[in-house]
């Protein structure tokens, strides 16, 4: 933000995931690409859709956590049935396998996840294809204490897009590859 002497200061109110993704894409693991999707896996799902540096005016209101993820599935918080959010989220998984996910250390356990996150990026991705997608929050910082991240072993298929996860320096970029 810059301000000229004697303005007021400009206040803006922003969604987390939109401030994020913002901030990826301008100084961080995006900063380079045009297209840029943000995710953010915690205790829900949110994200951000950025174009040139700014969110994308067609997706002011995007909310990847809320795409149906298994029709007919679990009730979200939002009320809805099978949403990204009541697998892939944090709360969701602890609902899913019983365990946090901070605790989980069972590799099947983080491989049939990974099958679920990835169907809800590829889910987030099918309208406007981004030439990167960056992925925080802290269930990824999580998944990625394994030899091999999570959501780096579900993307095949999808050879133009990188996957970041955990930008700004703390980041593993994963080529994705068929």
């Amino acid at each position: 933000f810059s301000q000229k002497k004697g303005e007021r200061p400009r206040i803006v109110l922003i969604n987390d995931a939109d401030a994020a993704g913002i901030g990826e894409a301008r100084q961080g693991a995006g900063k380079k690409y045009r297209r840029v999707l943000y995710l953010t896996i915690s205790t829900g799902i949110g994200g951000a859709r950025i174009i040139n540096g700014a969110i994308d005016p067609q997706a002011q209101h995007f909310e990847p956590g809320h795409f149906t993820l298994i029709p007919r599935g679990r009730k979200c918080g939002c009320g809805r049935r099978g949403c990204f959010e009541a697998y892939g989220s944090g709360t969701g998984f602890y609902k899913t396998y019983g365990v946090r996910a901070e605790d989980c250390k069972d590799q099947k356990i983080w491989n049939e996840y990974a099958k679920m996150v990835g169907q809800g990026i590829i889910n987030a991705t099918k309208n406007a294809p981004p030439d990167i997608i960056v992925i925080g929050g802290g269930v990824s910082q999580v998944g990625n204490r394994g030899s091999h991240p999570p959501v780096g072993r579900i993307m095949g298929g999808r050879d133009s897009v990188l996957a970041v996860i955990n930008g700004f320096g703390r980041s593993l970029t994963l080529p994705i590859s068929k």
